[in-house]
């Protein structure tokens, strides 16, 4: 640390008594400014996190799990970087059991100086990796050899790392817990996680709960021909669903399938919009720019108008023979 980086106020060390010294350190942060902080990360999470992206409640806990968009958030927030390390693995090829152990670090970018940082393991006797079956192919329904999901583990263990480092790094943890998005049915009893969702029986995945409903994470092309999350159903036995309301007048509804879309008062920032892009229409953050004519998203003043015009702008596009839009 450069004198110029030195902080105002200097620790206060009084005289050793004995063969001990306290060192008191004085506060860096008055409460003036540490409210102030946190007053700007609830606004961010209040006004750019969307529940099901960036964090999700999970039964069981009382806090959101952060999820990994979030952290990225976060980061992104505070001006932060990230790096990786290798703490510990084992490979075992011949048995086929693989675990990973990564410390994830944070720099602040423009000073240089160390933020936090955490620890995150993954290895392939987790419930979740040791129960996987293929979904297609030759192998469809047979468990999946460990080998074939080494990168798999490798990235889970970073993510978790990353979490854990940017809740260090942000104080966060009192908004939310370590991400357990994907430790399903890990919980006490086997019933953690999103156990309580069911499970896809079309994938073999946890099924999560959006903003529009229960969801795998699997892409799939509809009877229409756009491609949007599996809407799988739970294999545990459900209650039959009422019938399904007729939309009201005014209520936009997608030609082709039926499907209500949200209502430009439901879409009240970037985060709804987008999400909503990508859930109905499977369109990413820059194809719905694209489609809405925008080449940055601070372009878009109303996010309920321009989920109008998308929703208008892919009606036409249903009706016209299924041309891409501009």
């Amino acid at each position: 640390m450069s004198e110029d980086d030195t902080p105002d106020r200097e620790p206060y060390a009084p005289e050793a008594t004995g063969s001990s010294a306290l060192t008191i350190y004085q506060p860096e942060t008055s409460p003036a400014e540490m409210v102030a902080i946190r007053a700007q990360q609830m606004e961010l999470v209040a006004s750019m996190m969307v529940p099901g992206v960036h964090y999700g409640k999970v039964p069981g806990a009382k806090r959101p799990s952060l999820w990994q968009p979030g952290a990225q958030l976060l980061d992104v927030h505070h001006g932060f970087s990230t790096s990786f390390e290798l703490v510990d693995k084992v490979e075992d090829w011949t048995s086929g059991f693989f675990s990973y152990t990564y410390r994830c670090r944070l720099t602040h970018r423009r000073s240089g100086i160390p933020a936090g940082e955490g620890i995150g393991s993954c290895n392939s006797q987790e419930k979740k990796y040791r129960e996987a079956k293929y979904h297609s192919g030759d192998d469809a329904g047979k468990p999946v050899n460990p080998r074939d999901i080494v990168n798999t583990l490798i990235k889970m263990a970073c993510k978790r790392a990353h979490v854990a480092a940017t809740l260090n790094a942000t104080g966060m943890a009192e908004a939310f817990t370590q991400d357990v998005e994907d430790m399903t049915d890990q919980g006490a009893g086997g019933n953690g996680g999103n156990a309580s969702l069911g499970v896809c029986a079309l994938h073999n995945k946890p099924l999560r709960k959006g903003d529009y409903g229960l969801y795998c994470h699997t892409r799939v092309t509809g009877a229409d021909g756009k491609e949007r999350w599996c809407k799988g159903t739970s294999a545990k036995p459900k209650k039959a669903a009422p019938a399904k309301a007729a939309p009201a007048a005014g209520e936009p509804v997608d030609k082709a399938t039926g499907e209500i879309f949200p209502t430009r008062d439901q879409i009240v920032n970037l985060g709804q919009l987008f999400t909503a892009a990508l859930n109905f229409f499977g369109l990413s953050q820059k194809e719905t720019l694209d489609a809405l004519g925008k080449s940055d998203k601070t372009e878009i003043a109303d996010a309920g108008a321009e989920w109008e015009n998308l929703i208008e702008r892919y009606q036409e596009q249903g009706e016209g023979g299924g041309a891409e839009p501009a």
